[in-house]
């Protein structure tokens, strides 16, 4: 190849080289353009809608049941040997009016879906070597439990959870037993009978 067809050469490759290094930096821009049309289209969603879109990650969406129930304003006997309903007379927040706290004291499933239920019985003077088996009951019947044995005659708080799939109008109720040798009361209170739901997310 003689001197003038290198240099030829040599130039044509530069000229397609620039070529293509312009075509790269308007990719590049049109990249960034695309980022910040992006982020402009964000910018311009109202404060409401990011609001909503926040409590629905979190679970706080309105329509979501949430629930807690506890017993007030007195002690409740429960005879011994006996499973007896717990009177849940009292709501620390009940955001779909699910709870039924003056007459029947049981949770109604508006919504289908799964649900977790924990909920916590607090019985004072329980006598050493005795059960106290807290329950969860789905439409009338025992769903789960759990027996807490006593190792010392002693006050006694004993809780129960599972998650528990319902159907529109399923209902849940707390019960609770006990073998002491005599009637024994559930002590009232926010934070010593209580019961708390919460619809999952799907």
């Amino acid at each position: 190849m003689t001197p003038e067809e290198q240099t030829k050469s040599l130039r044509i490759f530069a000229e397609q080289l620039d070529e293509r290094i312009k075509k790269l930096e308007e990719k590049s821009e049109e990249i960034k353009l695309t980022e910040i049309e992006k982020t402009k289209k964000y910018e311009d969603i109202p404060t409401d809608i990011w609001r909503k879109i926040e409590n629905l990650w979190l679970g706080n969406i309105s329509g979501i049941s949430k629930v807690r129930a506890y017993r007030a304003t007195e002690a409740q006997s429960i005879p011994t040997g006996v499973e007896t309903k717990i009177q849940l007379n009292a709501e620390s927040y009940d955001s779909q009016n699910e709870f039924d706290s003056t007459t029947n004291y049981r949770f109604t499933a508006t919504k289908a879906g799964y649900y977790l239920v924990t909920a916590t019985i607090y019985m004072p003077s329980v006598e050493d070597g005795k059960v106290v088996a807290p329950a969860i009951y789905k439409n009338g019947g025992k769903y789960s439990s759990y027996r807490h044995l006593v190792a010392a005659a002693d006050d006694m708080s004993a809780s129960v959870s599972d998650i528990i799939y319902l159907a529109v109008g399923d209902y849940i109720e707390l019960y609770v037993g006990h073998n002491n040798s005599v009637d024994k009361n559930i002590w009232y209170g926010e934070g010593a009978t209580w019961m708390a739901i919460h619809k999952l997310p799907a």
